[in-house]
Formats: C-alpha cells, structure tokens, sequence
C-alpha cells in the first residue's frame, strides 16, 4: 500500500484552511487505498485531534512562538513555522525514522514557513526519498521551492505561470487555478443541481476557524440594522472563535438570525443561501462552486490580491477592511435594489469550478507518479 505523508499545521495565527484543504485531499486518496500519515506540530489552535478522528498524527513538540503581531511577511510566515526550517526538517525525519518508503509514495507539504531549504533537506536525508514525489500547495509566489508538483488554486489565469517563474524546477507539474480547488465531495455532487440566484432573502457570514479580528461580529451590527431586517441569516463559527456569546446576545434581538457552531461542512448553508460574507481564504471557493454570490473581506495580506480577482471577475464588490461597516452596508443596500447582479455573479462563480478538485488532483499526481524523478 502506498502511503501520502502530509506536513501541514493550523493555529491561531495560521488559521485553519491549510489543514482543512489537506484533510480534503487526504479522504481523496483514502479512497484509493493510500495510508495516510500527517504531520504536524502542536501549538494553540491547532486541529491535531481532528484529524485523529481518520488519521494518523505524528505530532511535532510545542514551540514557545514569537509575537507575531509586527510581523510581515517572509518573517510572519517563519514566525508561524516556530523553528527553523532546519529544525523542522530533522524533527520530521526523526517523526518518520521507522517508515520504509516505497515507489508510490507522496509527501505533501502545505506550510508557508517552509520553502527549497526544508524540501531539500527532507528529501536527501530521509531512506529512499528518492522514491516520493514531493507536492506543494502554495498561494504566495514569493519562495523557491524544490517539488514534484505545485499547486496553487487561486485565479490568475496565465498569470500565474509568470508568477512562478524560477521559482520551481522546469521539469515540475504545476496545477494553477480554481479547478484545483481542493474541496469536500458534497461541492460536486451538489454544484449542478443548486439554482441560480435571483434574489436576496438570505445571507450566509462566515470568517474562518478563528476570525481574530471578530468581522462576524461587525457584519451582524450592520444587518441587524432595520432596512435589512427582512434578510434571513446563517452566522457559521469557527471552532476557535473568540467571543461566542456576544454573538448569540446579537442574534437574539431577532427570530430571522440562526447561529451555527462549527460544522463537518458548509456546503448545506450555501446551498440555501443568496450573498455569503467572508474572508478571502479557502472557503471562497467553496461558496463559488455553488454559485454563491460573496462580499470578501481580505482579513491578510496574501489573501488581497485573489479576492480582488475574484471580485473582479465575479462582478462583486471587495470590502474594505478600513471602512469594513461601511463597505458592507452600501454592498447589501445596492444588492437589495439591484438584484439581477445576484443572478449574473451567482453564474459567473458556478463557472470557475465543479469541487472536483481533489479527484483531479489524484489524477494527476498518479499519472505523475509513473514518472521518473527528476
């Protein structure tokens, strides 16, 4: 049996989409027969008892982390790591000192303190490495990285190609765009069946596992205001979400307001709803997939640009982190008069994907995987 090692971490600070795309693509290959192995280190925030629940966790030892609140950047992202790359590297390979690789093996990272430095210190120093194709998710463009594949679903069309550019060997596998997105099966089983939006009744806010900032918040004072009582609303909180019952004191000044803790998946709230408000991170494409018209809020810097393609090309409007209220409040007031740009951005969004990204993924890298290393 072949086995697909996975390196990737969540926390309060690195949020939660990096483990949950993984987790994603890691039942994808579960269903065809791979041992499935993460890795990941312990830290505040972090998602190592959920994937317990279908997986084996070699967990990496807590690290005392740095302030990060300073920090941007390439030194945010090594702050997130909490160690070298070095370090990392070896504790890694001491985490899988008993495995014995064989042909068919993968090992996908997904971390953006980790770069060619790591991936080559891996890879030489583990028995038999080179019999693993080494897989690489990345959003950033902003690193070297020594991979087999590279993935990065984000929306730059042939863009992407120029942002990559010395950045992975020539003879590496690169898979650019939505089509990547690495989603639960539900998206595409769902995905031809959810009708066009044509009118806005209900609204679906959600921004992430963590929501450090507290934006759900912020966007509830706005709908709570009386020109939108008449919207209907799914407020999803993450598990980590800091201040839960001033979320409940909110929603109970209305019937029409229902709060939901976390959850397996969101795809049954997108499905019913007809704007969704959220962050700029993984779950954009989940709400495109089913045609849900979205207001994005960037909540870091590496999400800015995506949004603003998606927004552009979607024909939505991007909020403003600055004026958050304010941005929101025009957005749902000229939705509310407006609604056929429901209808032309619900469409426009269905378009971008299917949710099979994950089986297209497997695909590839299997059909890769016949390949010899280079």
């Amino acid at each position: 049996m072949s086995s697909l090692f996975v390196r990737c971490d969540a926390s309060l600070s690195i949020g939660s989409g990096h483990v949950m795309r993984c987790r994603n693509l890691a039942f994808q290959f579960l269903r065809e027969g791979y041992d499935i192995i993460f890795i990941s280190r312990m830290q505040p925030g972090d998602l190592i008892d959920l994937l317990k629940l279908d997986f084996e966790v070699l967990v990496l030892p807590e690290l005392t982390l740095q302030p990060t609140n300073e920090l941007k950047g390439r030194k945010l992202y090594a702050a997130w790591l909490g160690c070298t790359q070095y370090t990392d590297a070896r504790e890694c390979i001491d985490a899988l000192e008993s495995r014995k690789f064989q042909q068919g093996d993968i090992l996908l990272v997904d971390h953006y303190g980790l770069d060619i430095e790591w991936e080559i210190e891996i890879t030489s120093k583990l028995v038999n490495s080179n019999m693993i194709k080494l897989v690489v998710i990345d959003d950033l463009a902003d690193r070297p990285h020594h991979c087999d594949i590279l993935i990065d679903q984000n929306l730059f069309d042939q863009c992407s190609y120029a942002r990559y550019s010395g950045l992975t060997p020539i003879n590496c596998l690169n898979l650019f765009g939505p089509k990547y997105a690495l989603l639960r099966p539900e998206y595409a089983h769902l995905h031809p069946i959810i009708p066009t939006r044509r009118t806005l009744l209900r609204v679906f806010i959600f921004f992430g596992g963590v929501d450090k900032y507290q934006y759900t918040l912020s966007a509830l004072d706005v709908l709570l205001k009386p020109e939108f009582s008449s919207l209907s609303i799914d407020v999803a909180l993450g598990a980590h979400f800091p201040n839960k019952a001033r979320v409940h004191e909110l929603s109970s000044s209305r019937t029409n307001i229902f709060i939901h803790p976390p959850l397996p998946s969101l795809a049954g709230l997108i499905s019913r709803s007809d704007i969704g408000i959220g962050a700029g991170g993984s779950t954009c494409w989940e709400r495109a997939c089913l045609g849900l018209p979205s207001l994005i809020l960037p909540v870091a810097s590496n999400q800015y640009q995506p949004a603003l393609a998606l927004c552009n090309y979607t024909k939505m409007s991007m909020l403003s982190s600055s004026e958050f209220s304010e941005s929101l409040y025009q957005s749902l007031d000229h939705l509310l008069s407006t609604p056929e740009i429901l209808c032309r951005s619900s469409i426009l969004n269905s378009k971008l994907l299917d949710g099979r990204g994950c089986r297209i993924v497997f695909d590839e890298v299997q059909q890769f995987n016949e390949q010899p290393r280079y």
